[in-house]
């Protein structure tokens, strides 16, 4: 996917980035999720986006929606364009775990992890929510309820 932002430069991935934010995102914003999101910000609790999408991408997300922190993945930018290559790894999966972890100690941050919510939405978030003391999922796809069923996680979806 990083291939189709090749030869884009940092100016196009943001106008790209503003584009599918208002015409896509926002007014797909599911209301459970949202909601929970600003709970958790109304009591001061550090939020931090896990994502496999492309880092460049998210610039109004987290401008509109304030998370603490974003991790994210990488393009890599060479001249003030995107070569269309992933820069380092995609978060997914356990790297999800690894880059919270190198989140937490880069940034000095004593995080109680057992206290701790997660919310995601498919099995490729598993070590992320396995990570917490408190795992959610949010709108999951059928693996992941089918998981998360079974180990009494609960599930976060609109009424």
């Amino acid at each position: 996917m990083a291939g189709l932002l090749r030869g884009l430069r940092c100016a196009d991935l943001d106008r790209l980035a503003r584009h599918a934010w208002s015409t896509t995102y926002e007014p797909g914003m599911r209301p459970a999720t949202l909601g929970a999101l600003r709970r958790h910000q109304a009591s001061a609790d550090l939020t931090v986006l896990v994502t496999s999408s492309y880092a460049p991408l998210l610039t109004p997300l987290q401008e509109r929606l304030g998370f603490d922190y974003v991790v994210a993945t990488k393009i890599e930018i060479v001249g003030g364009a995107a070569t269309g290559s992933v820069a380092g790894r995609v978060v997914t999966g356990d790297e999800k775990v690894r880059r919270v972890r190198r989140l937490f100690a880069e940034h000095d941050l004593a995080v109680d992890l057992a206290a701790c919510p997660a919310y995601a939405d498919t099995e490729r978030d598993l070590d992320l929510l396995q990570l917490v003391g408190h795992p959610v999922a949010t709108y999951p796809s059928r693996g992941l309820e089918r998981l998360v069923r079974r180990r009494g996680w609960p599930v976060l979806r609109d009424a």
